[in-house]
């Protein structure tokens, strides 16, 4: 577009002197907006937390934007702040397994099992392929000290895990 207008003035620039200062004028003002919203974005991107939460203000009916927030603060070690992420996320989604699956993730760093195999369990009956959602689940029945359906969960994640890798 600047180009365009800079060939525009050179082209005209000696028949119509106006031209060429409103054209420049038009010029300035252009890169005076780029630089602004350019400067805007920057800020945006400046950390993934940054850009997920602009992504829920600007989509707040989309399951992503939440989910990625969770795993902000789910990677922070900060699953309190994460959890209602992931809840809203699956609020928004009720199939959304890898929201499941974290929020299971994040029930369980907070020593609650149960709530952990009721999420990671949904993960598991929506996308039963998943070898990790079946690990997770084991782990979760583990940490209940449910033995049995840990063992068998880790041991079907375990398999489907040798499955893919084929």
């Amino acid at each position: 577009m600047v180009t365009g207008i800079f060939m525009f003035v050179q082209r005209y620039e000696s028949r119509h002197k106006t031209i060429g200062t409103a054209a420049v004028c038009i010029l300035v003002v252009i890169a005076v907006v780029l630089t602004g919203t350019t400067y805007a974005r920057n800020t945006v991107w400046n950390s993934e937390l940054s850009l997920w939460s602009d992504v829920i203000k600007k989509s707040p009916g989309k399951a992503r934007g939440y989910n990625n927030v969770g795993m902000c603060y789910y990677e922070s070690k900060d699953r309190a702040k994460a959890i209602p992420y992931f809840q809203k996320a699956i609020e928004i989604d009720p199939l959304d397994y890898k929201a499941l699956n974290n929020l299971g993730l994040s029930y369980m760093g907070e020593g609650r099992p149960e709530k952990a195999i009721e999420s990671l369990s949904r993960a598991v009956k929506i996308k039963p392929s998943n070898g990790m959602y079946h690990i997770n689940l084991g782990i979760a029945f583990l940490q209940k000290r449910d033995t049995n359906k840990g063992i068998m969960e880790i041991n079907i994640g375990k398999a489907l895990r040798r499955e893919q890798r084929k």
